[in-house]
């Protein structure tokens, strides 16, 4: 979903004093600006501040997941945008990713996919590549992720078993040239895990705003 905030034309107020024309300009703001997502289950209301960064995943009652990821554009902008897929285990027990590479318009134009587990030391790390969606060699991935057990609802609900992964975007060279983050929900099974979050490439000034920041990896 792309949502436009135009911006208000200013009004302008002309009044004579003193026999000279004097012109007010005032510049008008949108207040309380608001998105509504509404399903059956689930109906949320958002900022439009909330929206600028925003990455989470909420589990329902029914062990349904909604999950919300998106960011603020302003133009010109560096490249970025979305990836959803599988976050489970193979057959021979191995934890394991892939999903697809999207643009900021949710257009797929590549793909991504690779393994995930934990070092002698306890750090729980990821590595894999992405590729376009013609085949070709786009670079590496890798980063850490984070395990959350939430039992909140007092009931052995598998799918409540995620967390989150941030990590690094790196070309043929294995330099850093980007960040990509988001959440994971891998239930007992391996069969319904999945993943999704951000990505960008190249955005130097954008490291705080949206909460992907490089001094974590």
């Amino acid at each position: 979903v792309d949502i436009f905030i135009p911006k208000l034309k200013p009004t302008f107020d002309s009044t004579y004093m003193n026999d000279s024309l004097v012109v007010d300009t005032t510049h008008p703001e949108f207040e309380d600006v608001t998105v509504t997502f509404k399903t059956g289950p689930y109906t949320r209301v958002f900022d439009i501040e909330e929206l600028e960064s925003l990455d989470t995943i909420v589990f329902l009652e029914d062990s349904n997941a909604v999950a919300f990821h998106s960011f603020r554009l302003d133009l010109p902008h560096c490249p970025r945008g979305f990836m959803a897929g599988h976050w489970g285990v193979n057959e021979d027990g191995m934890g394991v990713f892939r999903g697809k590479w999207m643009n900021e318009s949710g257009m797929i134009v590549g793909y991504l996919k690779g393994h995930y587990g934990q070092r002698e030391n306890g750090e729980n790390v990821f590595f894999g590549k992405w590729i376009s969606a013609n085949g070709n060699f786009e670079g590496f991935v890798r980063g850490f992720f984070q395990p959350i057990l939430d039992d909140s609802n007092g009931e052995a609900n598998h799918l409540t078993f995620g967390g989150y992964f941030y990590g690094g975007i790196l070309n043929a060279e294995k330099m850093l040239i980007g960040l990509m983050g988001g959440r994971f929900a891998n239930p007992e099974d391996g069969e319904r895990g999945f993943f999704q979050g951000r990505w960008k490439i190249g955005c130097p000034n954008e490291a705080i705003a949206d909460g992907m920041r490089d001094d974590r990896l």
